[in-house]
């Protein structure tokens, strides 16, 4: 029988029966004494030392050491397509050495290449300022290299009121009519505006002045119209500012010219016979300065057909007139051919 396990009894209450389970108290086992417990210590220490002393120690041998110098650069392997990194050794006896080469390549490694970036930097830095300099430094034209010249400039046109002997549309056709009024002894020229030819007698200074003058011209049996034109000098024929003044004024004195034939050819013989004297004075002093030979031939015209009604002025003739009206028609005929 186990001894351990609980025993059952049995009681009738009431008249049912009852069981219950008879439990043991547990054993309890007892403490070591304290010459036990030190005791088992005393073997325990005995055993440890018995231990230590049986454990053999590993002393390095020299050839344990790291006496060989390893190298901190990469190096290739025959057998192997990779490469290999080693480190510094600590060799005592070339350690010192290894490591203040070391120090050294690196420290000079490092100066180069700090130095080749600064070069490459300084060197971009100045191509840019460069470039920024050029770029905005303007090119000089030839206005600027020669500041005293000044540039040339298209001649204005002229408002002219004229009288018209006939319009043909062929050069041909105006010249035989020409020839007829010079046999005459008109002033005639041809002018071709607008793809037509034109053949002028004479001018005036606005459209009733050329009215006046028309009116000659019907009495010796020409048919004779008046009419307002435009003359347009070359668009190649240019000048300077200089000579720009006088031609301007040479137009000025054109129209005073022909403000004074217009009251001469209806007989007053009381017009004055120079036109603004300021002008005619600049233009005889500066005719000859002009570059263009053709623009100081067109102001002598104009200067002749002034001298004929000083002629007119003395004599009376009216034939005086019609070669001063010749002379007005010359200048825009040169005026307009250039």
């Amino acid at each position: 029988m186990d001894k351990s396990k609980p025993s059952t009894i049995t009681i009738k209450i009431n008249g049912r029966n009852r069981s219950f389970k008879e439990e043991k108290a547990p054993v309890i086992e007892e403490e070591p004494s304290f010459q036990e417990v030190i005791q088992s210590q005393q073997e325990s220490a005995a055993s440890a030392e018995a231990e230590e002393e049986s454990f053999d120690w590993i002393l390095p041998t020299p050839e344990d050491e790291f006496s060989k110098k390893e190298s901190i650069f990469v190096t290739p392997n025959k057998n192997n397509k990779g490469a290999t990194i080693t480190t510094i050794g600590w060799n005592k006896k070339n350690n010192s050495v290894g490591l203040i080469k070391s120090l050294l390549i690196a420290i000079v490694f490092a100066v180069t290449l700090g130095i080749s970036f600064g070069w490459i930097v300084l060197n971009t830095i100045t191509a840019k300022k460069e470039e920024s300099v050029a770029t905005s430094v303007p090119t000089p034209t030839q206005t600027e290299t020669n500041p005293t010249e000044s540039a040339d400039i298209p001649l204005p046109s002229i408002q002219a009121f004229v009288v018209q002997g006939g319009v043909f549309s062929t050069l041909e056709a105006a010249t035989v009519q020409q020839e007829a009024f010079k046999l005459k002894k008109l002033s005639t020229e041809i002018f071709q505006l607008d793809g037509k030819f034109y053949i002028l007698l004479g001018a005036g200074n606005n459209l009733e002045g050329t009215k006046s003058i028309s009116v000659y011209y019907k009495g010796l049996g020409v048919d004779a119209f008046w009419k307002e034109i435009t003359i347009e000098a070359p668009k190649e024929m240019q000048a300077n500012e200089t000579d720009l003044d006088t031609i301007t004024k040479s137009i000025q004195y054109f129209n005073s010219l022909t403000a004074l034939y217009s009251l001469a050819m209806t007989g007053d013989r009381s017009v004055k016979v120079n036109g603004d004297a300021n002008i005619q004075e600049h233009l005889q002093a500066n005719v000859s300065k002009l570059e263009d030979e053709s623009m100081q031939q067109a102001i002598t015209e104009l200067l002749t057909s002034q001298s004929k009604l000083s002629d007119f002025a003395k004599n009376g003739k009216i034939e005086e007139l019609v070669q001063g009206q010749q002379h007005l028609l010359n200048f825009l005929k040169i005026y307009q051919k250039g």
